[in-house]
């Protein structure tokens, strides 16, 4: 009887040996996070990645997870992988930690908790000036991190055209010339320094492109080489993303040109043909229009109400031809109306940019009467309604311009041409908003912008 006794003994406690190291082998545990632990000069918009030795409940686990500091965002579910991609970038050049307490479940029916939780931090980028140089020649981009002057160079093409940042920092679509003659738009995955081909142009440049906000449309600029016979004009096209068949924005015998898409998924270009910016969504449907002469850049509010644009003016000058001036119109886009900014007929302004705020605009101004007539335009600054307008710099023979509005809407980066010396280089410029601390930054470097992208980022949210 003892010897039974004793063996049922045994197997008990073998049985509870096994089921606990069952119990231990099948409790779910974290494999591999991404950002690496420590990891430095990450792009705004990195997602968070946490691989588990086993399938988990997303909710479990977003129920036991927290970062420092708190943002909304999404979770997506892949095998073993949840992966959280923040709904606005992370601020720049902080640390993020992440907290991943125990408790979390797998899937399955009896779903096992995580027996120890996961801490771990990474440091995002501070805010960099992304440019292109140089202008004598074939152009590559670079980021400059203006606070310590280090310069990285992100592509090693000679021959970017031009290029946009999304709006998260991660992705870089340029411009690049090809041995056709053309030019083809890559797609630079900044978290893996992966530069792939999105579309090929072969005989035709394809330039000027502009992600959408969500990221599922690519509107670019499309011109063919010229063919004996046939006269070559651009026209704007939208690329679906990932991948899609190009679809014709406007009218196939209209020329149209210089897409900017709204932070709510308006794209507004000009039509040549037509005189005037059409604004429509990506899916098309009933388009607004907005009479203009000049076809020059506009910019969109941050809140994609108003579009404002550059427009000529003729001024009555006594017995002589009528002399010419640009103002700054703004459109209304909820009612069709419109508002003259410059409103003074001794002025010529040109070049808006929203502040992201949607505060203040920076623009171009240069004076038309006798006494304070400059060959060169100024930076000036003014509330988005047009008043409040005070100048910025004082460079009679320089022209301003390619305004680039910092994230925290406190600098402004452009880039100045000597009109007294036209083959001298332009220079890229940096200045603080209230016109203090002018820093020249890179002789022969233009087309600034800040990497993550301001003006196509909404007011960043932050729960508790």
């Amino acid at each position: 009887m003892k010897s039974h006794r004793l063996a049922l003994l045994l197997l008990g406690a073998i049985l509870v040996i096994g089921v606990g190291i069952m119990f231990l082998w099948g409790t779910p545990r974290v494999k591999a996070v991404y950002p690496a632990p420590g990891a430095t000069t990450l792009p705004a918009g990195v997602p968070v990645r946490i691989t588990f030795s086993r399938p988990m409940q997303a909710s479990s686990v977003t129920a036991h997870l927290s970062t420092e500091p708190t943002l909304n965002g999404k979770w997506t579910d892949q095998a073993d992988t949840l992966i959280f991609t923040p709904g606005q970038p992370w601020p720049n050049g902080i640390t993020v930690t992440v907290h991943l307490q125990a408790g979390a479940r797998s899937t399955g029916m009896i779903g096992l908790p995580m027996l120890n939780g996961r801490t771990w931090s990474f440091t995002t980028e501070r805010p960099r000036l992304a440019y292109l140089w140089p202008s004598s020649g074939p152009s590559d981009i670079y980021a400059l991190d203006p606070n310590s002057g280090q310069v990285e160079r992100l592509t090693n093409t000679q021959g970017v055209l031009d290029f946009c940042i999304s709006p998260d920092g991660l992705t870089i679509y340029y411009s690049l010339s090809n041995a056709d003659g053309g030019a083809d738009i890559y797609h630079l995955d900044r978290l893996t320094a992966t530069a792939t081909v999105v579309l090929e142009c072969a005989q035709a440049t394809c330039h000027a492109p502009r992600l959408s906000p969500k990221g599922d449309f690519l509107a670019y600029e499309r011109i063919p080489m010229s063919q004996p016979g046939q006269i070559a004009f651009p026209q704007v096209w939208l690329l679906p993303l990932p991948q899609g068949a190009p679809v014709l924005a406007g009218d196939s015998a209209n020329q149209t040109q210089s897409p900017r898409w709204s932070a709510t998924g308006q794209l507004a270009y000009y039509d040549k043909t037509r005189q005037g910016f059409v604004i429509q969504d990506s899916h098309g449907g009933k388009a607004d229009f907005f009479p203009n002469q000049t076809g020059e850049g506009g910019d969109w509010s941050p809140d994609g109400k108003f579009f404002i644009a550059p427009e000529i003016f003729y001024v009555p000058a006594g017995s002589d031809q009528p002399t010419a001036t640009s103002h700054l119109i703004s459109f209304n886009r909820l009612d069709g109306k419109t508002t003259d900014l410059t409103k003074d007929d001794n002025l010529e302004d040109t070049g808006p940019a929203f502040s992201p705020d949607g505060s203040s605009l920076a623009f171009a101004r240069k004076y038309l009467d006798i006494t304070r007539w400059t060959p060169g335009r100024q930076l000036w600054l003014m509330k988005s309604d047009g008043s409040g307008a005070r100048q910025l710099t004082d460079n009679a023979f320089d022209n301003h311009y390619d305004f680039a509005w910092s994230q925290d809407n406190r600098r402004l980066a452009y880039v100045i041409s000597n009109q007294a010396k036209p083959t001298d280089p332009p220079e890229l410029w940096l200045v603080n908003t209230d016109g203090n601390n002018p820093v020249q930054l890179v002789i022969g470097g233009y087309a600034p912008q800040w990497m993550p992208c301001p003006q196509t980022i909404k007011k960043r949210l932050t729960l508790h």
